[in-house]
């Protein structure tokens, strides 16, 4: 946990403190994107924490625009909402 990233780190609070089984999360993510290496992690994150949903937001590195991704239980990465 000491070298994840801060969206991973949430997630953890969230588990540790009993009040995610089942429910809908989100977060956002301040003044920049989710990183590549973080969308597989923060699926499986959320996965292991038995989160039924989970909504990330950001903003787009390049654009400066803002960026929305979703989870599902089941999905092995964060996917953009067009």
């Amino acid at each position: 946990m000491k070298d994840a990233h801060a969206e991973i780190g949430v997630i953890q609070q969230a588990y540790s403190s009993g009040k995610n089984a089942g429910a809908d999360m989100s977060m956002t993510v301040a003044g920049k994107d989710v990183c590549g290496f973080c969308k597989g992690d923060i699926a499986a994150a959320a996965e292991k924490a038995e989160l039924k949903s989970l909504t990330v937001r950001a903003i787009d590195d390049k654009t400066g625009l803002p960026k929305n991704y979703y989870w599902e239980s089941g999905m092995k990465s964060i996917k953009e909402k067009k």
